[in-house]
């Protein structure tokens, strides 16, 4: 029997330097080294595009050590930022692995025939893009193929053959928790099954994730001792994918079922795409995406290219037991791609900042229209339906996704404490509560469910833009009025419940980066829970050198709020993850009456 080893080590878009830093000293550096040391072993190696790029900047010395063991690697491609293949458009999904095999021909001299998916997440489609792309091979779980796989399996889509090779689950359980010696007993049993059997996993888990370093590598290590125990046995040998496919024929012609592994569908409840209905959060960020995809294709420069590549990274779309999306850094990263991408498509396409664009369309795929905003400096979607209000609100000049504040909801592998939201924290939407609320009522209650608007009229034009909105649920209507970077809406209530009544605004800023000035006040943090009385309340973003100014033309308070979730780690430590501050500026009302908020983005004072 052969056995392949597989690593594949990935670094999100946006991840923090001292996160993968760590990764090097613990995991990728250690299992390089350990692999110069015994020059007799080949294995199979995939690295994503962020890490080869942050590696460019930060690490140089990695590429010392790829270079020390280039005769013993040899690489998978995949997309180069790491997307989720089947949930990008086509186009993209070959841009995506044609960028990772120039990257490999030019930067390692290597060209592989085999491409690793992203969280291995696998469509019956990508059969068809990896052939077209120059792929012959890729790598699924075994839970994908309803039989063993003995040597590989050939998979089609209309008539495009791809050789797919199975990943044992029971051996990536197994190493490296397990002893070598009780790996080899199980590579011993499952002799029966298969003529090459693949392990494929991350490489974090090997030194990064349990903090094993110290026991994996050295001359007594966990390493030495296996890659001795494969030398002496002689009924097993390593061997690459490339290597396999000349000396074995597939054992048969199978279909491969869509999915995933089985922690990611246990994570999602079943299948991989359910993220983005569990989390409006991911879908507003994949539509974002879909909708520069579309815009792109009209033909676009490369930095714009870039933009939406990395926007498809694909860690801040799912989570799993810990981190993905729930890290607002991560979506924060993406965010700033999309945005950067928009940005230069715009350069290209408009001069000066006499422009504007309104398109009236089914944005998020719901059956139902909204309104797609585009203005020099500010990106953002109204939706009728959903309280007339914003289901984002980007910042260009900065590149700040100004309203990314994810909603706190319940998580199986999470203890159940703490309050859950009803409902998507939006820009503008509408909140009543009593004359007698208090800012903990509204920790507690979250948003509102939405009322549904109609569009009454809308113009965009020289660079602004107005939209006119009545209530159909209550005597309400309201104008959204928009130029360069400021963003304002006005009430007009008749005979309205009386009480507290104003729009939500959702700010995203990581804990310790923001500060509110109230008035012509001191600047205090924002990382507590508030309620103040003013006319001018100024929030100061001090990691992106941006201010918020929301101003009252009649008096009114403010409610501020810290939204906080948890995650656990891979070490099982729970941790809570500040996403943002959600402020309620807002009137008390006798229930009708003209009453407006004014929000205006600026560069630091």
């Amino acid at each position: 029997m052969q056995l392949v080893f597989a690593i594949h080590n990935h670094q999100p878009v946006g991840n923090l330097d001292d996160v993968v830093h760590e990764a090097c000293d613990r995991a990728y550096v250690p299992f390089l080294r350990m692999l110069a040391d015994h020059p007799e072993v080949r294995v199979n190696a995939h690295w994503s595009g962020p890490l080869f790029e942050w590696a460019e900047a930060n690490r140089p010395e990695l590429f010392e050590l790829l270079e020390g063991t280039a005769d013993q690697i040899e690489w998978l491609g995949g997309g180069f930022y790491e997307p989720l293949l089947p949930a990008i458009p086509e186009n993209d999904r070959v841009d995506q692995l044609e960028r990772m095999r120039t990257y490999l021909a030019d930067r390692l001299d290597a060209r592989p025939g085999g491409a690793w998916l992203a969280e291995r997440v696998w469509e019956p489609i990508l059969a068809g893009t990896l052939v077209r792309a120059g792929h012959t091979f890729t790598v699924l779980d075994d839970s994908r193929f309803d039989t063993p796989v003995r040597t590989y399996r050939s998979v089609d889509y209309f008539g495009r053959a791809l050789a797919a090779f199975a990943i044992s689950q029971p051996l990536r359980y197994a190493i490296p928790s397990r002893s070598p010696s009780d790996v080899l007993e199980l590579l011993g049993d499952l002799r029966s099954y298969h003529d090459v059997v693949v392990f494929g996993d991350d490489g974090e888990k090997f030194g990064l994730w349990d903090r094993d370093t110290e026991r994996l590598y050295g001359p007594d290590g966990w390493f030495a001792e296996f890659w001795e125990l494969v030398a002496a046995t002689d009924w097993l040998s390593l061997t690459t994918f490339e290597r396999a496919l000349t000396e074995h024929r597939p054992d048969a012609r199978s279909y491969a079922a869509p999915g995933s592994y089985e922690e990611m569908e246990a994570w999602s409840g079943g299948a991989w795409q359910r993220f983005g209905v569990r989390y409006p959060s991911v879908d507003v960020m994949y539509r974002k995406m879909i909708a520069l995809s579309r815009t792109l294709r009209r033909g676009a420069p490369t930095e714009a290219r870039t933009g939406l590549l990395r926007g498809q990274s694909n860690c801040a779309y799912w989570r799993g037991a810990f981190g993905g999306t729930n890290l607002p850094h991560l979506r924060s990263a993406v965010h700033e791609s999309l945005i950067a991408g928009r940005l230069a498509y715009e350069r290209s396409e408009h001069r000066g900042r006499n422009w504007g664009e309104l398109h009236v369309e089914d944005w998020d795929a719901d059956l139902a229209d909204e309104i797609h905003v585009e203005l020099p400096d500010q990106s953002w979607v109204l939706d009728p339906a959903d309280g007339g209000s914003l289901l984002y609100l980007d910042d260009k000049p900065s590149g700040w996704p100004v309203s990314d504040v994810m909603a706190r909801q319940p998580e199986p592998h999470l203890p159940a404490d703490g309050p859950v939201d009803r409902h998507p924290w939006r820009t503008f939407a509408d909140l009543r509560m009593p004359r007698d609320a208090v800012v903990d009522d509204l920790a507690a209650s979250g948003p509102a469910p939405p009322a549904r608007y109609v569009v009454g009229a809308h113009d965009a034009s020289r660079g602004s833009v107005t939209i006119r909105l009545t209530s159909a649920d209550a005597p309400i209507s309201k104008t959204i009025t928009a130029e360069d970077r400021m963003l304002a809406v006005a009430y007009h209530l008749d005979g309205a419940e009386r009480g507290r009544f104003g729009p939500l605004i959702p700010i995203s800023v990581w804990e310790g980066a923001g500060q509110v000035r109230i008035d012509g006040g001191p600047w205090r943090d924002v990382d507590e829970a508030f309620m103040a009385t003013g006319h001018r309340f100024r929030f100061k973003h001090e990691g992106r050198g941006t201010q918020l100014i929301v101003s009252l033309p009649i008096p009114g308070e403010l409610f501020s709020l810290p939204i906080d979730t948890t995650m656990r780690d891979e070490r099982g430590t729970v941790h809570v993850v500040r996403q943002g501050v959600v402020w309620w500026p807002h009137f008390t009302t006798d229930g009708s009456g003209v009453y407006e908020v004014t929000m205006l983005i600026s560069h630091e004072e």
